[in-house]
């Protein structure tokens, strides 16, 4: 299809500096379809799935924990965030997230149809990003 793999510009903030980033067309397209979570995992109301974050991956990171994300649904919340599988979430909304318990706790939290932010670990560098949990 057209389009499919065109570099696409995009831009973050890390550390307050803007960051320009390329990504492609066909990355979500290549993810939609037939995508499932792994058996038993549940979909949260932001379109993911967590387990408990690797723990060497942590300690070698010297990060004071996070759950990873296993599953991310296209057309999320957290996918139109920015949000990706093997992303390690560190905080939602400025609340740490240090464990599967305390990021459910900080989810249910969460005001509905507002932005809101995410704290991610991802390739070695820490980022926010901005989520809307819509409500219903």
């Amino acid at each position: 299809p057209a389009g499919r793999g065109t570099g696409v510009p995009l831009e973050c903030r890390r550390g307050g500096r803007r960051v320009a980033a390329a990504g492609t067309g066909g990355e979500a397209e290549g993810q939609a379809g037939s995508r499932r979570p792994p058996k038993g995992e549940p979909v949260d109301p932001l379109g993911i799935s967590v387990s408990a974050g690797p723990a060497r991956l942590l300690r070698e990171m010297e990060l004071p924990g996070g759950v990873e994300v296993i599953f991310v649904e296209t057309a999320s919340p957290a996918w139109e965030g920015g949000i990706r599988e093997g992303d390690i979430l560190l905080a939602l909304n400025r609340e740490a997230v240090p464990g599967v318990d305390a990021y459910r706790r900080a989810l249910s939290r969460l005001p509905r149809g507002v932005p809101t932010t995410a704290l991610v670990y991802r390739e070695g560098a820490q980022l926010y990003v901005a989520l809307r949990y819509r409500s219903g």
